[in-house]
């Protein structure tokens, strides 16, 4: 296409103000029933080589094969190393491992069952702690029963506010 093709000198349909700048232009594209596109039986594609793309690919898979390979061995062969070191320690014990052994063969009562005394909620709200009382209630509707709860719990214990205990008791309620 050369710019006789376009008119670039004058094209139709230009306005001009008084510095020569367009100030609005027509464009006249051509319609699309007569232009010719390529058939597509003409085109050809390059063509490409995959293998170079296909050997790393495996390369990676094996790499990540042998990696879990190597570290269940490992793992394997810690745990029997473990074991072995135990077995030893008990056989030749010194002063620490004397006294744990003592402690495992004593046929003394059972120690009691201990439960654990402390439980951290984990508030299903980000940022809870900086919201003020309106943010927290216009969150509470996507919350389940036990998210409500666990947030209940926690806000009566930490600031204790009682618009957002009333708002999660409706919640719970409804």
């Amino acid at each position: 296409m050369s710019t006789q093709d376009l008119n670039m000198n004058r094209p139709a349909g230009v306005r001009r103000d008084e510095a020569g700048r367009v100030i609005e232009l027509e464009v006249k594209l051509p319609n699309l029933r007569e232009v010719k596109m390529p058939d597509l039986k003409d085109v050809k594609a390059p063509e490409v080589n995959l293998e170079p793309a296909r050997r790393a690919a495996e390369k990676a898979l094996l790499i990540g094969v042998g990696a879990t390979v190597l570290l269940a061995r490992g793992v394997a062969s810690l745990v029997e190393n473990a074991a072995r070191a135990g077995e030893e320690a008990a056989e030749r014990p010194g002063s620490i491992t004397q006294r744990i052994v003592r402690a495992m063969r004593s046929e003394g009562p059972a120690a009691p069952d201990v439960q654990p005394r402390m439980r951290v909620p984990v508030v299903p709200i980000a940022g809870y702690d900086v919201l003020s009382a309106e943010e927290i209630e216009g969150r509470l509707d996507v919350l389940s029963a036990e998210q409500l709860r666990t947030l209940r719990e926690y806000e009566a214990r930490n600031k204790n506010r009682e618009a957002v205990l009333t708002a999660i008791d409706r919640r719970l309620s409804a």
